[in-house]
């Protein structure tokens, strides 16, 4: 996405996987050339929602105030499993 002159990349991340940690978090990391990167860590953590964690999903700029969290929010439409139910969930992203 191309926010303010930058991109962002949302992507998924499980920093203990290696050592068999479970659940998914979501980092963001920023560019304005494709080239040089800016990590900015984890943008959505894992094991903090009553929902589960975020498994897929995307990440929309909410630039009419449609969702009521404020024009130019980002929104992030996850698919989560809560109870063993799978189902999408919206989330307000903070820059």
């Amino acid at each position: 996405m191309y926010l303010d002159g930058e991109y962002l990349y949302y992507y998924l991340y499980n920093e203990d996987y290696i050592l068999g940690g479970s659940g998914t978090s979501w980092r963001l990391a920023t560019t304005t050339d494709h080239v040089n990167f800016t990590d900015h860590g984890v943008a959505i953590s894992k094991h903090e929602s009553p929902n589960g964690d975020c498994w897929s999903g995307s990440i929309v700029i909410d630039e009419r105030n449609t969702a009521g969290y404020g024009k130019g929010a980002l929104i992030a439409l996850v698919t989560q499993a809560p109870g063993g139910v799978t189902r999408a969930v919206p989330l307000v992203l903070h820059r």
